[in-house]
């Protein structure tokens, strides 16, 4: 006859089990705040990347200017996203102006995949923004025409690289929307996109109505260089051109 277990390991078993309960649900707190964080980090990254040029759309007049002004200003908002500036050598003098951080330090793992590297006097490693575009362009190098297959990036191009918070990963989204769409569709994925550019370019309703309008536009592209959030402009867009109500007042009609 099979004995029954005692009052003591039935409690054994429930306090076990509460302290597993418990354990979870400390480590799906920890991991909600850490997103939190990293999406905080992430707006101040695209603010100084988007906030720039929305400003140079409104103060710059002269289409060739603003264009030119753009592109230096996203170069320049890139370069703290795309590297972290450790120290600078000012003669005899060292000024830190970002150590490095504890998570480059576990195990030995920052100076294998984001070593410290110099530049007159600067030093800096790459960040992890970096290193997904860089393997988000060598996919596209190896499959230039039919690319990894659509949301196949994390799978078929792995890289080691830490995020903002000093978390370590193998296997991620490229953060680049303009290189994942290559490394991911190829090019033969260009011709659709350019499709679509297209016709909603030539509809008549496709038109700023102020520099504003126009500045938010070209910031939110510009987030493509360190973001996976443009797939889907595109196709908004076109989907709100092609239901928006004609304007006999701007001689503005539907198309199809």
């Amino acid at each position: 006859m099979k004995a029954l277990p005692s009052v003591a390991g039935y409690r054994e078993k429930i306090v076990g089990q509460s302290g597993l309960h418990k354990g979870a649900i400390a480590q799906r707190s920890h991991m909600e705040k850490t997103n939190q964080m990293l999406t905080y980090a992430e707006a101040a990254e695209f603010a100084t990347l988007t906030l720039p040029i929305v400003g140079a759309y409104l103060v710059v007049q002269r289409p060739p200017a603003r264009l030119v002004t753009t592109l230096v200003l996203a170069a320049l908002a890139l370069v703290p996203i795309y590297l972290h500036v450790v120290d600078v050598h000012v003669g005899d003098e060292v000024h830190v102006l970002n150590p490095v951080h504890a998570g480059w330090l576990l195990g030995g793992k920052g100076a294998r995949h984001m070593p410290i590297h110099e530049f007159h006097g600067m030093h800096h490693h790459e960040t992890g923004y970096l290193l997904l575009a860089r393997r988000a362009a060598s996919c596209w190098v190896a499959h230039p025409l039919f690319g990894v297959g659509g949301n196949n990036f994390p799978l078929a191009c792995p890289v080691t690289h830490m995020d903002t918070l000093g978390l370590w990963w193998d296997r991620a989204v490229a953060n680049n929307e303009l290189l994942s769409f290559l490394a991911e569709h190829g090019g033969l994925g260009l011709p659709a996109v350019a499709w679509i550019a297209w016709i909603v370019m030539r509809h008549p309703c496709a038109r700023f109505a102020n520099e504003l309008q126009a500045g938010c536009v070209a910031a939110y592209l510009a987030t493509g260089l360190a973001g996976d959030c443009l797939e889907a402009l595109c196709f908004a867009t076109l989907l709100g051109v092609l239901l928006s109500e004609p304007s006999r007042a701007d001689g503005c009609r539907a198309t199809t």
